[in-house]
Parts: C-alpha cells; structure tokens; sequence
C-alpha cells in the first residue's frame, strides 16, 4: 500500500494534506485541555463523524487541535519528501524549525508540548473500519496514529523522527482534502474556528447543516446551549475574517458556510510559475 498522490497543478506547496477521518470526525476535538481534564478512554467507543469511515477509539487520551497541528505537519512532510511508496513511513525534522511552521511559538512550553502531543498519539488506539485496514479474516486492525518517535541532539539542535502508521495512507486514500496553513495558523487563538475551518474546507460548496450536527463533531456537548451558541457565532465570524467565506448562523441555528467561486483564468492554468493556490483542492462536498 503506498500514499496517494494529490493531483494537484502546483503541489501543495505548504499547506497541509489530510485524510477526511481527522477532520470530518471528532477524533481531534476542538477543546483545548490546558488546565481542565483530558478526557481519556478506556474502551471501545465511537466516535462523531460525518460521513465516511466508522472510527472508536479504543484507549488513550483524547486528541485536540494542537495533536491534530502535529499529525497535519508531519503528514506534510511525508509529501514534501516525496516518501510515498511504504504506507508506514517515517519523517524527521528540527524542532524549533517545525514549530514555527505549525504557528507555534517556539519556548520550553511549546517543545513540552510537542513531545506530549506526540505521545498522546503514540498511545491512543484507534479502530478506522475501512477495507484496507481489515486482516485476512475481515477484521479491522487497531493501531495508534504514530507508532515511534525519537529526539536526538544534531548540534546544538534537536531532531526529531516520527514513525506513522501505516493507516494513514489507507484513509488518505479513502478521502482526502488540503488545509490552508496559513489560514489554519491565524485561527490558532480560536480553537473551535481552526475546527470548523478544517472541516468546511474538505467541501467546495457546503450546504447549510444544523449546528447540532456540528455540535458532537466539535466535541461541545458538555457546554450549555447558550454558550455554545454564542461560541459557535464567535467561531464563524472570526472564520469569515480569516477566509473570505461568508459565515453565519441563522436565527433557526443552522450554520452556512459559502465559499466564492473560484475564477476561470485560462492563461494561469498555462503559467507553471505561478504559487500555490490559496483555496485547497476537494474530492467532494457535503
């Protein structure tokens, strides 16, 4: 089994590729944990999606956003490198170096952060229900999103590698979208905003959705309605900000998210110099 190629024009230059499985779901919640319980898991249970593959977690702490900033910068790297043809790959990379490029700062809070974040998902199972992840006997295997990782001084830096697994590939091949990083990063303050944008950009014209179908996607069922209702409207106005997409919430509590459409410039399809598109490239949409 070998990583799917994006057929993308230009690349994707350093936005992030990711499987539909961590974005339409609630496997990377939109709570931060700072100082408040990290739910954990203890058995089989499953978990929020919206379409797609069934998934439980089976073990482990519960993963947030800033697990899924890790997982997104690390599943880059795989592309960047070019390392598509073992489904279970390794990446390496400079800490301060790869922060930064997460929208992170980069002090001792920080690289704490990133070692926890990636023991969170070295010891978290999962079960992803899809056909290549079965066994011989039909059985989906259960696996942790990152089997290794290691950290070794090179110089006065410090170098990491990260060993994924091997499902990873499967489920980009099962469904894939590119995240705008440099959108993705300016939400950092707004956690719930930096979900939803992850999640309306696997869709190139989304339809309008009941927020209480976002609601267990987001993981925001323990909050009052009225606070989640008042956080949601914050969260889609700071998304317009960041996006240019028109957002809102309607008075009946449906959430609308509308993207403009993308102008057709016959020439810019000729010109292979030109940069990235900003907007990501999607297989479908709701």
């Amino acid at each position: 089994m070998t990583w799917p190629a994006l057929s993308l024009p230009y690349g994707h230059g350093t936005n992030y590729p990711l499987p539909f499985a961590f974005v339409r779901t609630a496997v990377f919640s939109s709570m931060r944990y700072r100082g408040r319980e990290r739910p954990t898991y203890a058995q089989k249970t499953e978990i929020a999606r919206h379409g797609g593959v069934p998934v439980y977690q089976l073990a482990g702490e519960q993963l947030d956003g800033n697990d899924l900033d890790v997982m997104a910068g690390c599943i880059r790297l795989v592309y960047d490198t070019g390392a598509l043809d073992h489904a279970t790959t390794s990446v390496q990379f400079l800490e301060k170096e790869f922060l930064r490029q997460l929208g992170w700062k980069t002090g001792g809070a920080q690289r704490s952060a990133l070692i926890q974040s990636l023991e969170r998902m070295r010891t978290a199972v999962f079960e992803f229900q899809a056909d290549d992840l079965k066994d011989d006997n039909g059985v989906c295997q259960q696996t942790a999103l990152i089997l290794d990782f290691t950290r070794c001084l090179d110089g006065n830096r410090m170098r990491y590698t990260v060993t994924l697994g091997g499902h990873i590939a499967s489920l980009m091949r099962v469904g894939k979208s590119l995240v705008n990083r440099s959108q993705r990063n300016a939400l950092r303050d707004n956690s719930l905003a930096q979900s939803l944008h992850a999640f309306y950009e696997t869709h190139k014209q989304p339809i309008p959705l009941p927020e209480a179908t976002l609601r267990p996607l987001m993981r925001r069922d323990h909050m009052r309605d009225d606070k989640w209702l008042k956080t949601l409207s914050v969260a889609l106005t700071e998304l317009q900000k960041q996006t240019g997409w028109e957002c809102a919430l309607s008075s009946k509590g449906t959430v609308i998210v509308e993207k403009p459409k993308r102008p057709v410039n016959p020439a810019a399809r000729q010109s292979p110099a030109l940069p990235t598109p900003v907007l990501s490239q999607d297989d479908d949409d709701i």
